[in-house]
């Protein structure tokens, strides 16, 4: 798998090169530039996340976000700084597209190999209660990505210890015997009771050490949650809350120079997205004008940061009559939405007047997504920790947003506050810009509610 970003630097090196030796004939510093952009914005993209492992859909659509990001860097900079004036563009984009399709064919002969025999990663779980039961399901929706799951080693003595008894594979003293008799590569220990949003890894060094493993030097050994946040997203939380007397939660605020520049950014991106928009508010008003005469906007109340209630702007998608409508005649609510609605909602655009309230300080460009005061109430009597999402200002667009479904239940519900968790823990800039790429594409593919 180390062998990916050699091979990477590879196929840049030869494509920018060959072009720029053909068509320009430019020094070989912007070459190298091209290089170390790419691969900067890709690591930071996540990019080279084995965990995780992409999708070959995924992985095209990385590349192509990455390839656009550093041209439009050369380009902005071209144009503004006259030490760029020798780098010409067309032979740039055309590396880039060279570029990106050796990527590509290396990146299918990639997700094939993981799924050979002697690369497939083989995972033992330590513990077997609502995390190891998690991560196992986990990794077994994951199979066809290279992963295999071996089962649990029980802890002796431990409550969990009935629990997915079928998939329990050995108890804690014959773990050397298991790693060398299942050729073990991964290790997950899932026994923590602290659930941790504080930003970082948690290590897991000292445990291996008090085991006396025999193959440690040649195992991945991993904490429970770290392993899966980098194979979900997600932060890890029980499907029953009666498990909630089986672990707490640590969290800590961020530093206030962290939410000073999150502010300075939000605020320079809505005035800028605003100033771009204006001719789609323009066209959208005066659609929505014509289709039934009634009010552009809509305004409700959400619950923000803290907890505190706020007015929420956006376009009008439903019938000026629709509360009469789905109060009194039990009309379904998606029954109210209006034609040109219904377009604003698939493409998200019935969002933009919330940049108003990114100006105002009541949501962030990405965050967890506002709820309606019911909504709030009924999630906190049936979710342990929900309340911790209101740590960090709501946002426009969100993880939980656009990587899963608008939910329509409890159990969507926490899943989508598992996202929201990972947010909180490892929010910043680059997380953001990911979001907003994954909004565009959204945006693009028609993939709203």
């Amino acid at each position: 798998m180390c062998l990916l970003p050699v091979y990477d630097v590879a196929c840049l090196f030869l494509s920018i090169f060959f072009i720029h030796s053909i068509m320009s004939g430019t020094k070989p510093l912007w070459g190298m530039a091209q290089i170390s952009l790419f691969m900067l914005v890709l690591v930071a993209l996540d990019g080279y996340n084995f965990i995780l492992r992409y999708a070959m859909y995924q992985q095209a659509g990385l590349l192509a976000v990455v390839s656009l990001l550093c041209f439009l860097f050369f380009s902005f900079f071209k144009f503004s700084f006259s030490c760029f004036n020798t780098l010409q563009l067309w032979p740039c984009a055309i590396s880039f597209v060279l570029a990106y399709m050796f990527l590509i064919i290396g990146r299918k002969f990639f997700l094939k190999m993981l799924n050979h025999d002697n690369l497939r990663e083989r995972v033992l779980l330590i513990g077997n209660g609502w995390m190891g039961q998690a991560i196992a399901k986990a990794l077994k929706q994951r199979e066809f990505m290279g992963w295999e799951f071996i089962g649990f080693v029980a802890l002796q003595g431990g409550k969990d210890q009935d629990q997915a008894a079928g998939e329990v594979v050995a108890c804690l003293e014959q773990l050397d015997d298991i790693v060398q008799d299942k050729d073990v590569t991964t290790i997950v220990d899932t026994r923590a009771a602290v659930i941790d949003l504080k930003p970082g890894r948690r290590s897991k060094k000292g445990w291996a050490g008090s085991c006396n493993l025999k193959f440690e030097c040649s195992l991945k050994i991993m904490d429970g949650q770290d392993f899966y946040e980098a194979l979900t997203r997600r932060i890890p939380l029980p499907e029953d809350s009666s498990s909630q007397d089986d672990y707490s939660l640590s969290i800590s605020a961020k530093p206030h120079v962290h939410q000073l520049i999150r502010h300075i950014y939000n605020l320079a991106l809505a005035i800028t997205l605003l100033v771009v928009s204006l001719p789609l508010w323009l066209l959208i008003s005066a659609a929505i004008k014509l289709e039934d005469g009634g009010p552009v906007f809509y305004t409700g109340e959400r619950i923000g940061y803290l907890g505190r209630p706020f007015k929420l702007i956006k376009f009008r998608t439903m019938l000026t009559n629709a509360d009469d409508l789905i109060c009194f005649n039990g009309l379904p609510a998606h029954d109210c939405v209006t034609r040109l609605g219904r377009f604003l909602r698939k493409t998200r655009l019935d969002e933009l007047p919330q940049l108003l309230n990114i100006l105002k300080r009541d949501i962030n460009l990405v965050g967890p997504r506002p709820f309606v005061h019911r909504e709030v109430e009924s999630f906190k009597r049936e979710i342990p920790y929900f309340e911790k999402r209101y740590l960090i200002r709501p946002g426009i667009t969100g993880m939980a947003q656009v990587l899963y479904c608008y939910e329509n239940n409890l159990e969507d519900a926490k899943i989508k506050l598992q996202y929201d968790f990972y947010y909180v823990k490892n929010s910043g800039f680059f997380l953001d810009l990911l979001i907003m790429l994954w909004t565009a594409v959204s945006m693009l593919s028609f993939k709203g509610r």
